[in-house]
């Protein structure tokens, strides 16, 4: 058995991981959780934040399907608990991501109209993502496996520009810097790149897309403009970076991801 072969997660984990989501996503819904106010001053005037106590919940099954995550990954026949190389806390990236963002997708639909769909269709999802997660464990995998997760995760990161366009400057912005940190670092996990050139991508393309997302929120636009603009910004960023760190990236890659951003920045001029 070769590593390129595929291998299919467990249905046990799956069905745990999904009941344990869904179980997360009707609380939230449907329990009426207090609101956590936080009195401080800012710049000498008083300021009143407000948590809603949906967020613990959904930060709550972030983790658990963190965890749930860190057991399905071990069981992969190709998973080496003495190499370090194989921690799995970064496969738990983007199901975690991917939970939260539809937890809070879900809360803002129509608990008498289209709710059960919306969650029929997370469920979905998450089960696609955590799909696309396992046959990528592996250190070789297929090429379409490989594009089809880098695909995903460009998808997440518009998912999560959007569903974050409408709280508080300071949470979209430490957020975002987040989502794109630790997408940039999963994507770079077979990259042949040193591990202090990763961070550095990470940590540099993170703190672009959270200025990129704050210059944006003075500008009126849709959460898929808006998305699509930092995707804009984003991709052909990572791919130069990602080719031409200790190089000048060739002509053919300019060409490329120049392209791909500027056709991605007037669709979003359009919408």
């Amino acid at each position: 058995m070769t590593p390129t072969q595929r291998q299919y997660p467990s249905t046990d984990h799956l069905s745990v991981l999904t009941a344990v989501t869904l179980l997360g996503y009707t609380v939230i819904r449907l329990l009426k959780l207090p609101i956590l106010q936080i009195e401080t001053t800012w710049r000498g005037a008083p300021a009143l934040w407000e948590i809603p106590g949906s967020v613990f919940i959904l930060l709550l099954v972030g983790l658990l399907v963190a965890f749930g995550t860190d057991g399905l990954f071990r069981s992969h026949a190709f998973y080496s608990s003495k190499d370090t190389k194989w921690q799995t806390w970064i496969h738990w990236i983007l199901p975690t991501a991917t939970a939260m963002l539809l937890g809070l997708w879900l809360n803002q639909i129509d608990i008498t109209t289209g709710w059960i769909t919306g969650l029929v269709v997370s469920v979905i999802g998450l089960l696609g993502v955590l799909l696309i997660e396992y046959l990528t464990v592996a250190e070789e995998t297929r090429p379409v496996d490989n594009l089809i997760y880098e695909a995903v995760a460009y998808l997440i990161l518009i998912v999560g520009a959007v569903q974050l366009s409408n709280v508080a400057m300071f949470w979209r912005v430490g957020w975002m810097f987040v989502l794109a940190s630790l997408i940039t670092w999963r994507l770079l996990r077979n990259v042949t790149l040193t591990t202090q050139d990763k961070r550095w991508i990470a940590l540099g393309l993170g703190l672009s897309m959270a200025f990129a997302n704050w210059a944006l929120a003075y500008w009126a636009q849709t959460g898929l403009t808006r998305g699509l603009i930092l995707l804009a910004i984003y991709y052909p960023a990572f791919g130069l970076l990602k080719r031409g760190i200790k190089e000048v990236p060739e002509r053919n890659a300019l060409l490329e991801y120049g392209a791909v951003g500027v056709v991605t920045l007037v669709l979003a001029m359009l919408m």
